[in-house]
């Protein structure tokens, strides 16, 4: 194939769910020693370079701005004091550029509606998949080419609470027309999960549980009260647990909160604000738990195919972007408005939220520890208390406004 380009420019979650598609465009490769496979990020993301094997580079705007302000001898800060005329001249410089730098790529993929990705696309003349490829043509000088799935993907963006396809599949689709191929560990990730356990089997060291408490919309986030709630059941259920709160500098308050509401005997680890990307994702892949919203950090669990509960409320559709890991639970809202549409305000006071609550976020919890069933204080009621677990979430669905999921591959 040879060198290949694809533009994820959005969230870190969104990379993540790029991973199994990015995974089949490197196999594709014709010499991996020598062919690359470039990837066009937002900076937010850049510092997690490490985590991806060799051949594979991430790139962001600046890197290749800095690439045209070597090749032109230009002062990369030089563009801010340009008037409007040396500014269209400079210009008419970069265009050039982009297409000596886009000469190189046999492929591009565009994963995004950004302007920028839109604008370096155009120059591949058709060589490029996306739901925004600006094509050079006689009969239309910009022409907008979209395959099966991008053209899904177009049709759906403003209605995208309707969607029933999971993201993973879409890109997927997009990239290189055939659905993710989901695998417990991939070539293009360094790093590697810790040898799973046995169904059965104790937990050793402890069941190791990460909470993730912060999302990037206010609707997706659950109250530090039912956080607090959860732990403490499941603490009151199993024994040598080990809980840790991760999420940004933001949420560190929010944490705070949780652990008031805690005993002092509960082992809890607070991270929120403490670690750097490429942490995050190094240590977050030997959980025997992840418990979060629709946000990255559960979106980086899955890569590692560590068992999750998901919580997805506000305007996160759960079959577009969960969990696409095998046995991953998710629980949801089935009030009227759910998903809703991200930039509208919630006019029902986040009722979607409150139709969640601890309790059945234990069972589910509960249920995807069931390999570590001779861990519970009361073993000889292991069993018994999964089977209870298991009615209780029946029972819940059928007289409350929520409902659960477990993901399920075809075949």
């Amino acid at each position: 194939m040879g060198n290949i380009l694809v533009f994820q420019v959005r969230r870190v979650g969104d990379l993540f769910q790029s991973v199994p598609l990015i995974e089949k465009l490197s196999a594709t490769r014709g010499d991996k020693e020598k062919d690359s496979l470039d990837i066009i990020i937002d900076e937010s993301v850049s510092d997690i370079s490490g985590i991806f094997s060799r051949g594979v580079r991430l790139l962001t705007y600046e890197d290749v701005f800095k690439s045209f302000c070597g090749a032109n001898n230009v002062p990369v800060n030089a563009v801010s004091g340009l008037s409007a005329s040396d500014f269209l001249g400079f210009l008419n410089k970069f265009n050039p550029f982009l297409s000596i730098f886009v000469k190189k790529y046999k492929l591009a993929v565009n994963l995004n509606y950004d302007a920028a990705a839109s604008l370096m696309a155009s120059f591949f003349n058709g060589r490029g998949k996306g739901p925004l490829l600006l094509d050079k043509s006689p009969k239309n000088n910009q022409s907008i080419l979209r395959s099966g799935a991008s053209n899904y993907l177009f049709n759906i963006v403003k209605s995208r609470n309707s969607n029933r396809i999971n993201i993973v599949d879409i890109f997927s689709l997009i990239g290189t027309d055939s659905p993710a191929d989901i695998k417990s560990s991939y070539d293009v990730i360094g790093l590697k999960k810790r040898k799973k356990i046995r169904r059965g089997a104790k937990f050793k060291d402890g069941i190791r549980i990460c909470v993730s408490i912060g999302a990037t919309s206010i609707k997706r986030i659950w109250p530090t009260s039912n956080y607090a709630a959860l732990i403490n059941l499941i603490e009151g259920s199993l024994k040598n647990c080990e809980f840790t709160i991760v999420g940004t500098r933001e949420e560190a308050e929010a944490a705070s909160e949780i652990k008031k509401n805690l005993p002092e005997s509960v082992n809890v680890i607070d991270l929120t604000g403490k670690t750097t990307l490429p942490e995050l994702v190094y240590f977050i892949k030997d959980f025997d738990l992840i418990i979060a919203p629709d946000t990255g950090t559960l979106h980086i669990a899955q890569i590692f195919d560590v068992p999750s509960v998901s919580i997805f409320t506000g305007n996160a559709n759960f079959y577009e972007t969960g969990p696409h890991v095998e046995k991953s639970a998710v629980i949801y809202s089935r009030i009227a408005c759910y998903p809703c549409f991200e930039h509208e305000p919630c006019r029902v006071n986040y009722a979607c939220r409150n139709d969640i609550n601890p309790a059945d976020v234990f069972n589910l919890a509960l249920m995807q520890l069931k390999a570590g069933t001779s861990d519970y204080k009361d073993n000889s009621d292991g069993i018994s208390r999964l089977k209870k677990a298991e009615a209780d979430i029946k029972s819940g669905i059928k007289k409350g406004n929520f409902s659960a999921a477990y993901c399920r591959h075809a075949g």
